[in-house]
């Protein structure tokens, strides 16, 4: 009896997941430079979201600075739940970047804002953030202001970026169908593509640490993701159904 309750609380509460919530990359995750980049998300399931961009960001948690923008897609297609790309060249090979998920929505409420955690992106040598900052329980919340090697490579912020972060334009280029066994997160892959979507991504709950708060700030893990309270009651409920198993 306990078990079927738990299972109902599961999915009442996949069933209000507003917007496109970032799985993929896991903060510490390392990509090469020309090679596979590629971020993964749960699709919305309350409607929202049909026009989500990706951004790549780099920055502190209080001051964001966005590097591109890399995609823009429909979160409410649940057969489209990843893209893959070509790596940039930037110019910080360091654990400094995130991708800052808006949306038509978001733009109007900043509590549906979404990031991923920090990530790597590398020529193969990691370095040092140039900010150190080791919080007293000992996690690493370093960062760094990162940008692309050639600026003329740099797609606007989109309309549905926050204030102060600018854009009005569209991202040029197109989203194409694509592999449908991209290399995983983290994997430094000997092949590029030049943007793909692929069909029937992960469904998997996001890798980085869930906080309740709606406050859309990312988390001192080093970026992370600001989860609906929604989201992190659905890990208690998965929880609750392993213990009960």
């Amino acid at each position: 009896m306990m078990l079927s309750v738990a299972l109902v609380a599961l999915s009442l509460v996949a069933s209000t997941i507003a917007g496109a919530v970032p799985s993929e990359p896991a903060p510490g995750t390392e990509f090469l430079i020309g090679q596979d980049c590629t971020v993964k998300w749960l699709a919305s399931t309350d409607g929202t979201g049909k026009t989500t961009y990706v951004q790549l960001m780099s920055g502190s948690n209080e001051q964001m600075i966005p590097v591109t923008t890399v995609t823009q897609f429909d979160a409410t297609d649940a057969t489209t739940t990843q893209y893959t790309y070509k790596c940039p060249d930037v110019t910080l090979h360091s654990n400094v970047y995130f991708y800052q998920f808006t949306s038509t929505e978001s733009k109007a409420n900043p509590d549906l804002i979404q990031w991923t955690g920090r990530f790597t992106i590398s020529n193969g040598t990691v370095d040092p953030a140039p900010n150190q900052d080791i919080l007293p329980s000992g996690i690493d919340a370093s960062w760094g202001n990162a940008a692309l090697v050639n600026q003329a490579d740099v797609k606007p912020a989109p309309p549905t970026a926050p204030d102060g972060q600018g854009g009005t334009t569209e991202p040029t280029g197109s989203t194409t169908a694509g592999s449908s066994t991209p290399s995983p997160s983290g994997t430094k892959s000997s092949t590029g593509t030049n943007g793909s979507t692929t069909k029937g991504g992960s469904s998997t709950a996001p890798s980085s640490t869930a906080s309740g708060s709606s406050t859309p700030t990312p988390s001192p893990t080093g970026g992370a993701v600001a989860w609906h309270g929604s989201a992190a009651a659905g890990m208690l409920a998965a929880g609750l159904v392993v213990a009960l198993l």
